[in-house]
């Protein structure tokens, strides 16, 4: 199986060639359209070749094999799937860490109710889970809180998850100017079981972000040996 997971910057349906040319199973989304308003009716028309869609104001996720809705809330998205329940994630990149914190417990939330831990857990953190995944120029950022982070491995040790990230060399997959120096995070992030981490590899397409008229994020490319 084979998800792609990638914040597009309100710009998923110009990038329809891209995605689809890595043959995806799966495809995660966040910030698929502008989102100023709810516009997630609009889905299933602008991606119609999928069989499985299912968007909400920030998330979209489409399937090449019929799924189904577990949850849908703005910000977090479950979908199940023949491999197990899979989760399309987006923080909140504005306001105060206090936002980011919250919605990480929100998650952590969720998947107790489910009574599952899901196979994936994808999307935009809008954090840099350890200090070294945060750069400001040639210092780590002070960006992320103590509280995000303690949030973040909350999540990780309840329910014996793991990021697939920490297991390949250190790429960003956000990068900006900001006074003058570059702010460098690898804040886009893939969540597996820590027991069937040896089954899942991740690879980075910073094509996303690097060429013109694309998105702001680099895409995670995850094959899972089901």
């Amino acid at each position: 199986m084979r998800a792609v997971n990638v914040n597009t910057n309100r710009a998923a349906h110009r990038m329809k060639p891209q995605l689809a040319d890595f043959e995806p199973d799966i495809i995660l989304i966040q910030e698929w359209t502008d989102h100023k308003s709810d516009r997630s009716s609009e889905a299933s028309e602008k991606f119609s070749e999928y069989p499985f869609i299912t968007a909400t104001r920030y998330l979209l996720t489409l399937s090449t094999s019929s799924a189904g809705i577990v949850h849908s809330s703005e910000r977090l998205l479950v979908t199940r799937h023949s491999c197990g329940l899979i989760i399309n994630s987006y923080s909140p990149g504005s306001g105060s860490s206090k936002s980011r914190r919250e919605h990480l417990q929100e998650l952590k939330a969720l998947i107790d109710s489910l009574g599952e831990t899901p196979v994936l857990i994808s999307g935009d953190f809008n954090m840099a889970p350890r200090l070294e995944d945060g750069w400001h120029g040639r210092k780590h950022s002070p960006y992320t809180s103590k509280g995000e982070r303690v949030a973040f491995d909350a999540l990780l040790e309840e329910h014996g998850l793991a990021d697939l990230g920490t297991t390949v060399r250190w790429e960003s997959t956000f990068e900006r100017m900001n006074k003058g120096k570059l702010n460098s995070f690898r804040c886009d992030l893939a969540l597996v079981k820590a027991t069937s981490i040896n089954s899942w590899s991740i690879a980075y397409d910073h094509d996303f972000r690097k060429k013109k008229g694309m998105s702001d994020h680099s895409a995670l490319i995850l094959d899972y040996e089901v």
